[in-house]
């Protein structure tokens, strides 16, 4: 019975890659094809997952395989995701940013290409930076700093105080909602747009600019009990990060940028930490200017509160 069952999904799984690589078949049955992939062993997946990395791929098509490949705990998955770098859209490098943080042989892969000038530090965003530089692994934490520590200046305060002249200035509503969009919705919801992940900005509207300019340039000053880090590790290795958006007696849920989740059993946990810092990375400074500062502010204070819905 036990050859069969094997002999049966080996037949699946052989199913699944024909289907996976099928351009005349739609792309949901291809999604699904690639999902079964995951779960079959590296070498009977390895060729059609491969195949559907190239920029010929379409993109659901080609982050399912992504998705499936994190999936995959053979070591020569890491190396494969990178394989296509340079032709990944930033929907797709963000994916497999996210895919290579799962394990520290990962992380450490992903670290090695930015060290040997494969990936540039800029392709990485700055709250998976973050999640490097907090990292509970000391060689990890070290190495990042090394190569991201630079890039975010530690005197938080001299920033705010850098940043003080944003008071004078004139904010634009039009330009702040597309600064907002820019920077702060993928953990940041406003009506239909962006992620419920951070505080609701509505709770903050009626603060002062100043002390906006201080939950924006120095986010760990006073960052919410609710809303700080999380890291778990699995009795498997895996790694995930983010803040706790739902626990149960038997599981917990992670919640990071662009509201993606991760539920993991606890009977699955080695290590749960906080290290305390919010999940909204340092370092705007690199990318805003103290315009740009006072046309979010204009925004963030014409935010209104969500209509309570009706009780049914």
């Amino acid at each position: 019975a036990t050859a069969e069952i094997r002999d049966g999904l080996n037949d699946l799984f052989e199913q699944a890659a024909d289907t996976a690589v099928d351009e005349d078949e739609s792309p949901a049955r291809r999604q699904t094809a690639i999902g079964l992939l995951g779960f079959a062993g590296y070498d009977a997946a390895e060729d059609a997952l491969s195949e559907m990395l190239g920029p010929q791929t379409p993109p659901p098509v080609q982050l399912a395989a992504v998705a499936a490949l994190s999936s995959q705990s053979d070591p020569a998955a890491g190396p494969l995701l990178l394989s296509e770098w340079r032709g990944y859209s930033p929907t797709t490098r963000r994916a497999v940013i996210d895919a290579l943080m799962v394990s520290i042989p990962r992380i450490e892969l992903l670290l090695k290409a930015v060290e040997e000038k494969e990936i540039r530090s800029a392709e990485i965003e700055r709250d998976r930076k973050q999640v490097l530089l907090n990292h509970t692994n000391t060689t990890i934490r070290d190495r990042s700093q090394k190569l991201f520590g630079g890039e975010v200046n530690s005197d938080r305060a001299k920033i705010v105080a850098a940043y003080q002249s944003a008071l004078e200035l004139d904010g634009d509503l039009e330009r702040g909602r597309e600064q907002f969009k820019k920077r702060c919705s993928v953990c940041h919801k406003v009506g239909d747009m962006g992620h419920q992940v951070g505080p609701d900005l509505a709770s903050i509207r009626n603060k002062s600019p100043a002390d906006m300019i201080v939950a924006i340039m120095d986010p760990n000053r006073e960052a919410q009990a609710n809303f700080t880090t999380y890291s778990v590790v699995t009795e498997q290795g895996r790694i995930y990060s983010g803040v706790i958006a739902a626990e149960t007696a038997t599981s917990i849920t992670l919640r990071r940028a662009e509201g993606k989740e991760d539920l993991i059993l606890r009977s699955n946990i080695d290590s749960l930490v906080s290290n305390g810092k919010s999940l909204m990375p340092e370092g705007l400074e690199k990318d805003v200017t103290p315009q740009q500062i006072a046309d979010i502010i204009r925004f963030v204070q014409t935010i209104k509160p969500a209509e309570k819905q009706p009780a049914p």
